[in-house]
């Protein structure tokens, strides 16, 4: 039993929140350091983007993409930084918030792309590789299986996807019949 000031707690949380040194998309021989950010880091990002909506006078209606760019940019902002300072606040990667706002379409979206693939590597829930997800769906079958809750939703999606196409392939695959059919000869006893 533990708690949240457990060391092995602490140390799991550093690893995660540790900077991963990761090329700069687009661009050879520079790297960029990309970490987790601690859940209080997101929320300050999305409180950020909200006011920096308010502060544009966008009309969300209008634009209703907008505030989910925004806290991109917040996140990627906060997530990047300098990849060669092991500080345990090292210096971000670009100036402000501002510099994130500069760059081009494809290059936010291939550093999100990085932040995404990140928290995914780091994520303690659970993604199967195909064999492991048939096995899951096998004993799935069988009854009850636990952990379930420790899978990735893309995990969950592939095996619903799996199951639903095992069942569509029986509900196609005729099924032998014990009574003979109609094009079979049927013998008659001689009475």
């Amino acid at each position: 039993m533990g708690t949240f000031n457990d060391e092995r707690v602490r140390e799991m949380l550093r690893g995660r929140l540790a900077v991963k040194p990761v090329p700069f998309p687009g661009l050879e021989g520079v790297d960029i350091g990309i970490r987790a950010l601690a859940d209080a880091e997101v929320d300050s990002a999305r409180v950020r983007a909200t006011q920096y909506v308010k502060e544009q006078r966008v009309d969300l209606d209008v634009d209703t993409g907008f505030l989910d760019r925004e806290i991109q940019r917040q996140l990627i902002w906060r997530s990047t930084s300098d990849p060669s300072d092991e500080s345990k606040d090292p210096a971000p990667f670009f100036g402000s918030d501002k510099d994130v706002r500069r760059l081009d379409p494809p290059t936010i979206a291939a550093l999100w792309a990085l932040y995404v693939e990140h928290q995914e590597h780091i994520s303690p829930v659970r993604t199967l590789d195909k064999q492991e997800l048939k096995e899951m769906v096998d004993a799935l079958g069988k009854g009850p299986v636990a952990g379930l809750i420790h899978l990735s939703p893309a995990t969950l999606r592939a095996c619903v996807h799996s199951m639903a196409s095992a069942i569509r392939e029986r509900s196609l695959t005729p099924k032998p019949s014990t009574s003979p059919s109609a094009s079979e000869p049927v013998q008659v006893a001689d009475r």
